[in-house]
Formats: C-alpha cells, sequence, structure tokens
C-alpha cells in the first residue's frame, strides 16, 4: 500500500516540482503592478504568476520602494524585481530573465492632433507651435533630456508634478501633450474617463526592454533557469500575446520593436 500511495503522490506533483516561494518587491505603478483588495495584479505581476505557477513555484509579495529593492536583491532579502532594466552593475548582483515587455514613452495627444505634427525626429514636433507637458523629476530617454536642455525649447515644455496632473492640463487644453510612459499614461486616461479622447504620436520617444531582476544571493542558478524556460514558454503562447494587446494602445509607432 505504500509504495501505491508513494505512486499516486508522484503522479500528482507538478510537472516543475519547487518548494520554492519568490518573495517580490513591489510597490504601487498601475497598470503593470494594481492592489485590490484579494491581491496584487497588473500586467506585469500578471506575467511573473505565470512564470512562477509555470515553474511549479510559489510567490510572495513584499511592499517595499524600489530603490530600496535594488538594495534587498543584492543581499538577498528578496528574490524578485519587476521591470528592471539591465546594467552591467546590477548584474552583479543579480541574474535578468528574458525580456518580457518593451518600457514605451510616447506623447499622449487630443484625438486627430498627432496628424498636424510630422515627425522624423523629436526636433520635428519642437521647431513647431506646440506646448508639452512633462513629470517633474521623470527620465524619458536621451533625446527628449536634450530638447529639455535647450534654450529654444525650454519655453514649450511644461512641469507637472504627477502624471495626472499633466493629463489633467490636456484635458482642459492647457497644453498640447503629454510625454508619459505609454500604458501608464493611457490607464491614467482611463482612469479619469478621458481615453475616448486622446490618441498617441506615432513617434516614439524611447522603447527599451525590462526584465525580471532575480537575486544571486537567495536563488540559485538552476532554480533561475527555472524560472526563465518557464517565462520563455509563456512569452510564446497566445495567451501572453492577447494580455499584451489589451494594455497597449492602438497605434503603430514609427520606431517602435513592437511594429
Amino acid at each position: 500500500m505504500k509504495y501505491l500511495i508513494l505512486l499516486i503522490s508522484l503522479w500528482l506533483a507538478p510537472a516543475y516540482g519547487c518548494d520554492h516561494t519568490f518573495k517580490v518587491s513591489i510597490d504601487s505603478w498601475p497598470p503593470f503592478f494594481v492592489k485590490e483588495q484579494e491581491g496584487w495584479t497588473g500586467l506585469d505581476v500578471e506575467i511573473l504568476k505565470q512564470a512562477i505557477a509555470g515553474a511549479g513555484c510559489q510567490i510572495e509579495f513584499v511592499y517595499i520602494p524600489p530603490r530600496r529593492g535594488l538594495k534587498y536583491i543584492a543581499i538577498g532579502k528578496i528574490d524578485i524585481m519587476m521591470a528592471a532594466s539591465y546594467t552591467k552593475s546590477r548584474a552583479e548582483f543579480g541574474y535578468f530573465s528574458t525580456p518580457y515587455r518593451d518600457e514605451l514613452i510616447g506623447i499622449m495627444m487630443p484625438k486627430g492632433l498627432s496628424n498636424l505634427y510630422p515627425a522624423n525626429r523629436l526636433t520635428d514636433i519642437f521647431n513647431q507651435d506646440i506646448y508639452l507637458s512633462t513629470q517633474r523629476g521623470a527620465w524619458y530617454g536621451d533625446e527628449f533630456e536634450e530638447i529639455k536642455k535647450s534654450l529654444r525649447f525650454q519655453s514649450k515644455i511644461h512641469y507637472a508634478n504627477s502624471e495626472a496632473q499633466a493629463i489633467d492640463l490636456l484635458m482642459h487644453q492647457r497644453v498640447d501633450g503629454v510625454a508619459t510612459d505609454v500604458m501608464a499614461g493611457l490607464f491614467k486616461a482611463r482612469e479619469l474617463g478621458f481615453s475616448g479622447n486622446i490618441e498617441f504620436h506615432p513617434y516614439l520617444l524611447n522603447s527599451s526592454k525590462v526584465s525580471f531582476y532575480v537575486s544571486k544571493k537567495s536563488v540559485p542558478e538552476a532554480l533561475f533557469n527555472k524560472l526563465n524556460d518557464s517565462l520563455n514558454n509563456y512569452l510564446e503562447s497566445d495567451e501572453y500575446k492577447a494580455l499584451l494587446s489589451s494594455y497597449l494602445p492602438k497605434t503603430l509607432f514609427q520606431n517602435s520593436s513592437l511594429e
């Protein structure tokens, strides 16, 4: 009988058996990390959940500010950070998964306005009669940083204290556009009931890849490889493609790797 019980137990065990619970650093950042009554959701959260479930492991979210999260990865106090950009210094302390989405920075405008500003580079837009808002302290790519330093263009930029404030100015026709993360800006516009009246200019300010950043201190390399293999399988699925498209505006960006 004991051999029969053992066989049944093995048959019921997950194909990717794992006794590890991944501790994941998280902070509110809609639509990527969203706190709901039943727990955390959002685009990045759902992708990570699928990768961890596919590896047969468990997940635990820990509310930690991003800068502290980087320190905790280095000492192994947490296992994973989401939406991480690769740097050589970070790679000393953690593994980077296969990139799972592009971080897109664009210009949100009232519907129909973007056609008035054809552009092959950002200066083409700023050379025209335009006034844009951007969130104070945000980094939206090297090209936009050069624009911000230009004495010729500084009068055409308004600095808002928050993304919501910048979009509110757009809603009330105080500015012509808002430089913003594409998915986060669209989410905020929907939240404010404004999404039906906006579009994104086809010229993309910046596009970079983001990955899951996994602590070398607390996660063995073999376990990271199992997690990354599971992620790669999910990224090839129709389910992933449908999830990603549900968060993107219907825009064909001129210089995006999503084309």
